[in-house]
């Protein structure tokens, strides 16, 4: 081997091992977990999202980094949903609403009059989850925690005691929702079909004056000086749930997943922990500011079960899927008697 070519085959060896120790050494690409939400920045739901951020960069060694794209900057719930399936973000912050365009079994914790108290909702909730975590799992997506996200209230610019008041106005209901929107008309309630973020403007307008809503929600998104009267009739709970793709999930290092999922769901159990508090505390801000609470009468709740009961086969296969919904119903049926109140 000449001088020349010795020369050059030792350089190229020694080029060769600089490279791989270079890449070696180099640090591994940061993975950017961005997730989508409707929670105004400054809210409880928001910060629960910085907090996970914070943590998971602890865990990762700042490896995984949560960017957040708060208040529907992405759109309402149908596009966020749409978005993580097109891989442009990979998680999201999402009430019952756009869970269910995943799967409809969510609002088998969501019926009208079904649970009453906190203590019933976690006792069925319980009994479901692991279906529910694995029919997201099939649909593509990891549940890293729930959020019960409180107690749905009629909220109107007039006084609702009763069915037929509720009759007497333009009911907001959230797109997406055809089935129960033809529901609703059918027993002869006026609806009207919008976006979440479409709300105030067709409260201003008076397009609609009448909202199914949780108390924090009204007060974030400030429509209470608009829809000024609501009741404690509670009518159903509003589930929610923080959760990634299974793509994203799966390029994250399997050392990490256990210590994520576990500071996911202490977040998640933190937040409702407060959400009782922080429900009232929306109550009374709205209160100061001139929201009036009625009071239902037991005669005045009899004549909303009613209506529950002449529309809850109605909910079978549109508002839930069958399966969850006879499950639900049989559970309900076998609710100890110390939560049922027997």
């Amino acid at each position: 081997m000449s001088l020349r070519n010795r020369f050059m085959s030792n350089f190229n060896m020694i080029f060769m091992f600089m490279l791989v120790g270079w890449l070696w050494a180099s640090p591994p690409q940061k993975i950017v977990i961005k997730i989508g939400s409707l929670a105004p920045t400054g809210t409880a739901w928001h910060r629960v999202l910085e907090d996970l951020d914070t943590e998971w960069r602890e865990i990762t060694n700042d490896l995984v980094r949560v960017r957040i794209y708060p208040g529907g900057v992405l759109g309402d719930e149908a596009d966020v949903v749409l978005k993580m399936r097109l891989g442009q973000i990979q998680g999201a912050g999402l009430t019952a609403k756009g869970l269910s365009d995943i799967d409809k079994g969510i609002w088998g914790l969501s019926l009208p009059l079904q649970v009453h108290n906190d203590e019933q909702l976690n006792w069925l909730h319980a009994q479901i989850e692991d279906e529910l975590v694995q029919r997201y799992h099939d649909a593509g997506f990891v549940i890293l925690t729930w959020t019960h996200l409180g107690w749905i209230h009629w909220f109107s610019d007039k006084p609702i005691r009763t069915p037929a008041e509720l009759k007497q106005t333009r009911m907001f209901s959230w797109a997406g929702q055809a089935e129960m929107e033809a529901l609703w008309k059918q027993e002869g309630y006026q609806v009207v079909s919008l976006s979440l973020l479409d709300v105030l403007a067709a409260l201003e307008t008076g397009m609609i004056n009448s909202i199914a809503q949780i108390p924090m929600s009204v007060a974030a998104y400030q429509w209470f000086g608009l829809v000024n009267y609501t009741s404690d009739l509670q009518w159903c709970s509003l589930p929610g749930a923080m959760l990634i793709t299974l793509d994203a999930w799966e390029r994250i290092p399997e050392e990490y997943h256990a210590p994520m999922l576990a500071a996911a769901r202490r977040l998640g159990s933190n937040l409702q922990n407060e959400v009782q508090q922080l429900e009232t505390d929306a109550m009374t801000v709205m209160q100061n500011y001139g929201l009036q609470i009625i009071e239902i009468t037991p005669e005045e709740f009899k004549l909303w079960e009613e209506v529950v009961s002449h529309m809850r086969i109605k909910l079978r296969g549109t508002l839930v899927d069958t399966v969850m919904y006879d499950r639900v119903v049989e559970l309900l049926e076998q609710m100890p008697p110390e939560l049922a109140g027997e």
